[in-house]
Formats: structure tokens, C-alpha cells, sequence
């Protein structure tokens, strides 16, 4: 299932956060997965300063008004 969601990163040189709306896929069959203790997720974002906030290795949060859940990039696709 795909869900509309806010990922928060942190800029790699002014440590500021910046905010960017994105599409978060769960690859498992749980429509409800936010919650969960561990999920793997891919997410889609578009941004033309998104290479500033993530890299393989760099720390995002997901965000509905507060931090919901964290994680760490893997990989980057860009297409």
C-alpha cells in the first residue's frame, strides 16, 4: 500500500531540517505498517535539493506534526 506522507531530512552542511512530501510504499502485505517495530519501505520523492538531504547512510524521520517513525537511506534511485 501506498501512503502520501511528510519525510523529514537533515541538509548535510547547515544541519537544518527540511520537509518534503513523498509516496511511501511498504513492501510487505500489512496495510497498516506504520507501528510496526521494523517495516521496509521504499519512497519516492521529487526535489531538485533532495541529493543535499539524502544519501546512502543519512537518517530521515516520517512526520505527521511529531516524528512517527525513522529510518535509514539504503539507496538512491534517480530516474
Amino acid at each position: 500500500m501506498t501512503k502520501r506522507m511528510t519525510l523529514r531530512g537533515e541538509h548535510h552542511v547547515t544541519h537544518g531540517s527540511h520537509f518534503f512530501t513523498a509516496l511511501v510504499a511498504n513492501s510487505g502485505d500489512s496495510s497498516d505498517w506504520i507501528g510496526d517495530n521494523h517495516a521496509i519501505v521504499t519512497i519516492m520523492l521529487a526535489g531538485e535539493d533532495a541529493a543535499d538531504y539524502f544519501c546512502a547512510g543519512d537518517h530521515f524521520a516520517l512526520w505527521v506534526g511529531h516524528d512517527i517513525a525513522d529510518g535509514v537511506v539504503t539507496r538512491r534511485l534517480f530516474i
